[in-house]
């Protein structure tokens, strides 16, 4: 008996042992020399910046992809069929099934057509009167997918806030209107006064504008058929100007022509509506002026009003209508994510690993290489699927690998996945890494990092902390866990299904969407570190449950 015992015994510390030494393994994979090669290749500029659907980011999917296999990491995209030939066919041979490396993705981009109209009309009595206003002299519009036009009654909505006590479109009906939304909200002009304190948004510097978004997206849900902004603190036309005082400067560029940019063109997912297609006029204050007079409108005291009331007045505008046609110039482009995947005992239950690999492309020459934004959380992927695949061990959650494509127009391919994932199968977490690299002005031991995580699953800063300790990592983790966890990277699809999600994030630095990011700038201790880290993590996490458990 107490021979079968101690046998017993040895084989429980002979896993245990394995099972170390299969983790410790893998980690040894994750080099400095490793993590560099790839980014060195990967950022270079035979890349040509990576800008989605670009010659780039093809020859950098294939590049990705042919890594996977050199990994032994199997292909988890899209099924093609291989035809034999009529030789092989008459040797037996039939048409094969198999799976590639690449999920592939149509969107749709576009820009503003030559053609955009917009006049006010106003009934007075039994006449009419028109006012045409001039594009980029009066009004600027962002366009939706698909060329529109129409004629409405105006609707003034106020802050176009929709909040459980502050609703403005509460027993009003807009559906078919024009909306005029103000920008801000109510106090906004005035940090002393308690309208401030209770509708200021929360976050960073650039919280105020996903409040000016929700508000064209609750207009278009609501029914409108455009909306206008009007922004009493500052004037749109000083964007519009036909002429630069010369020379155009910038931290890297000088010259009497202003380059072409990525933000020339939009891209999106076709989708199955025309959501997201209403246009949205952004109009100077003689505009706007013009279609408040008559009506009894006046937007300083209304301002006034909502600041000390904190109450809504939203009306409709008698004898003001606004007419249209807004043209649009489309086409669609192909696009790819890269996936592979190690199956693990649980065949239906993954871990998804995942960074986007496009950028901004190649503008008039100038490469933006994209290094840091996100080379580097490409190569913490790739460097995560070698020292899975070297240590030996088959996990007990299936563990996917992907490179993201067309994130920095919109999450497009993050959000393909997640919607496109096979219903019968679960994702039980998410690692997302976007830009890995670099350092702040302050953060002088160039160290620091912010972990983004949901505040029910608590236990992933218990985890993190745990391995930084075991494993004496050199990193000062800022954590920030939120209910909601959103923002602008490929862990938002997965966090908005409630899916748990961890958002690794180096830094933000003066380089960023610049043709200054460059290989040069790389903190390489930095970013191994925190694909070592995040290998650890990803090792518990997709053998136990235990740091997956969700708070009360």
């Amino acid at each position: 008996m107490k021979n079968v015992f101690f046998s017993f015994l040895l084989v429980i510390l002979s896993v245990t042992v394995t099972a170390q030494t299969a983790r410790e393994k893998g980690l040894s994979t994750i080099t400095h020399a490793s993590i560099q090669g790839q980014l060195e290749f990967l950022a270079s500029d035979w890349m040509e910046g990576r800008a989605t659907g670009s010659k780039g980011i093809f020859m950098a999917s294939d590049y990705l992809a042919s890594m996977f296999k050199v990994f032994n990491i199997e292909p988890f995209g899209d099924e093609i069929t291989i035809m034999p030939t009529r030789e092989e066919m008459r040797q037996g041979r039939r048409p094969e099934t198999r799976k590639t490396y690449f999920q592939n993705i149509a969107l749709v981009r576009y820009e503003q057509g030559d053609n955009q109209s917009l006049s006010l009309i106003t009934q007075s009595g039994p006449g009419q009167s028109a006012v045409d206003f001039t594009h980029k002299v009066d009004f600027q519009v962002q366009t939706g997918t698909v060329s529109v036009s129409g004629n409405a009654p105006v609707f003034f909505a106020g802050y176009g806030l929709s909040e459980k006590d502050y609703d403005e479109y509460a027993r009003k009906d807009i559906k078919g209107k024009v909306v005029v939304i103000l920008a801000g909200y109510p106090g906004h002009k005035d940090s002393t006064s308690a309208a401030y304190r209770k509708f200021k948004p929360e976050g960073g510097p650039n919280a105020r504008l996903s409040p000016e978004r929700n508000k064209i997206r609750k207009a278009e849900e609501m029914g409108a058929a455009a909306v206008v902004l009007v922004n009493s603190s500052s004037n749109p036309a000083l964007g519009w100007a036909v002429n630069d005082p010369y020379p155009v400067k910038g931290a890297w560029y000088e010259s009497d022509t202003r380059l072409s940019s990525f933000y020339d063109k939009r891209i999106t997912l076709p989708g199955d509506t025309l959501r997201g297609s209403i246009p949205v006029f952004m109009v100077t204050t003689r505009m706007a002026n013009q279609i408040a007079d008559g009506t009894g409108l006046d937007y300083a005291q209304y301002e006034k009003k909502a600041q000390e009331t904190m109450q809504p007045a939203s009306r409709d505008l008698p004898g003001k209508s606004l007419s249209w046609n807004s043209t649009v110039h489309s086409e669609i482009i192909k696009c790819r994510n890269v996936i592979g995947y190690i199956e693990g005992e649980k065949k239906d239950e993954f871990v998804v690993i995942g960074a986007h690999y496009d950028h901004l492309g190649k503008y008039d020459g100038w490469i933006w290489n994209g290094a840091d934004d996100n080379g580097s959380g490409t190569v913490g992927v790739m460097s995560m699927a070698r020292a899975f695949a070297e240590s030996g061990k088959k996990p007990e959650k299936s563990i996917i690998f992907a490179a993201w494509t067309g994130e920095e127009m919109g999450l497009h391919g993050s959000r393909y996945f997640v919607a496109n994932f096979p219903k019968e199968l679960k994702i039980a977490y998410n690692l997302n890494f976007d830009m890995l690299s670099r350092n702040t002005a302050d953060d002088t031991k160039g160290n620091q990092m912010s972990m983004m995580y949901q505040s029910w699953v608590p236990g992933l800063k218990e985890l993190t902390e745990k391995n930084i300790r075991e494993f004496n990592i050199n990193l000062d983790v800022a954590f920030r866990p939120s209910a909601q966890l959103s923002g602008g990277s490929d862990h938002a699809p997965f966090a908005a299904v409630g899916i748990p999600a961890t958002f690794f994030f180096a830094a933000m630095h003066p380089d960023y969407h610049q043709p200054s990011d460059e290989l040069s700038k790389i903190n390489w201790e930095k970013m191994l570190n925190m694909i070592r880290l995040g290998y650890l993590n990803i090792w518990e996490l997709a053998n136990s449950d235990t740091y997956l458990k969700r708070s009360e």
